[in-house]
């Protein structure tokens, strides 16, 4: 029996200075060292991610986020705060009872 499950989750992100954070995360030197995104959209997309899958011990380019009444943030005067909150934790949005296999048995 194979079963496909498809998982949600909703995470807001919150740039406290957008001009900052678009120049550095978007114009300046830093994507050389980290990642190079097309847009603020991508930006914030990556952000969600990385904290839905690896927690905020440190994120990567973005720095540590600490938790802050039912949100974290992180800060740096070179692109200001971001601010991370879960709106709705993973969890599964359908399930396929007649998934394909992955191997034969």
């Amino acid at each position: 029996m194979t079963y496909e499950v498809d998982l949600k989750a909703t995470i807001k992100v919150q740039f406290s200075d957008p001009v900052k954070a678009k120049y550095v995360f978007l114009e300046s030197d830093w994507k050389d060292c980290f990642f190079d995104y097309r847009d603020m959209t991508e930006v914030a997309e990556h952000v969600a991610w990385m904290f839905q899958t690896r927690g905020t011990d440190c994120i990567e380019g973005f720095g540590a986020f600490k938790r802050e009444k039912d949100y974290y943030v992180s800060s740096d005067e070179t692109f200001g705060s971001i601010y991370i909150q879960t709106v709705n934790e993973l969890d599964a949005e359908y399930t396929d009872e007649d998934a394909v296999g992955i191997v034969e048995v």
